[in-house]
């Protein structure tokens, strides 16, 4: 911490950020204004995406040891990170699942820098792949394919009782507390994630839709 500011580390997803530049800060709704830039322990004007840097901020309401915390976000003041209870997202499990996913199972999801615990609320589709397969494997490629939204054709059963390993589908996820998200389509870094339980990594997603807190 810095006397009348304080020092914030982290990535740059998108867009540029320049010293003097005003930015909000989600989910906390206060305003900051960035007052110097170091990248590499080098004082730099601007930032750019890709960048991980520390940015010194000014003009917090509150004493910034209560306010700030690992997983907020600095964006643009005119176009804040959408804050979300609930997200649609699709999903490809691996085989490290061993219960299948069913409506009303709890998940940890791991998102950028914040693990928090979610719910499906509903399961909306089973997803299978109609693209041929050798030697009947569905390989890494095509498993990021399915999550990533690709041009390969699926074949969807609406409201299925349950995703099991290795199968791709679209879910409800409900957050026990609000997250700032992205849809991947306008974010790609801040629209995915993957979904743990029991210390095992069982899905990927990419998100789709999002319910915006307080709606």
């Amino acid at each position: 911490l810095l006397l009348g500011g304080a020092v914030v580390s982290g990535r740059v997803q998108t867009g540029v950020c320049v010293v003097g530049d005003e930015l909000y800060i989600m989910p906390i709704n206060q305003t900051c204004t960035i007052k110097s830039i170091f990248l590499n322990n080098i004082s730099v004007d601007a930032a750019v995406v890709g960048q991980a840097v520390e940015i010194s901020v000014t003009g917090l309401d509150d004493d910034p040891i209560n306010v700030l915390k690992v997983g907020q976000v600095l964006c643009d003041i005119n176009r804040p990170v959408p804050l979300a209870r609930e997200i649609e997202a699709r999903i490809q499990t691996f085989d490290s699942l061993k219960i299948p996913m069913i409506k009303g199972t709890q998940l940890n999801c791991h998102h950028q820098n914040v693990e928090l615990s979610a719910i499906i609320s509903k399961l909306v589709s089973l997803e299978s792949s109609s693209q041929t397969k050798n030697n009947g494997k569905k390989g890494k490629q095509q498993q990021s394919s399915l999550v990533e939204g690709s041009d390969i054709k699926v074949k969807k059963k609406r409201r299925p009782r349950r995703i099991g390993k290795n199968e791709s589908g679209v879910i409800r996820l409900k957050f026990v507390q609000p997250i700032c998200i992205e849809k991947y389509e306008d974010n790609k870094q801040l629209g995915r994630f993957v979904l743990r339980t029991n210390g095992d990594t069982v899905a990927s997603g990419m998100v789709l839709k999002i319910s915006k807190a307080g709606k």
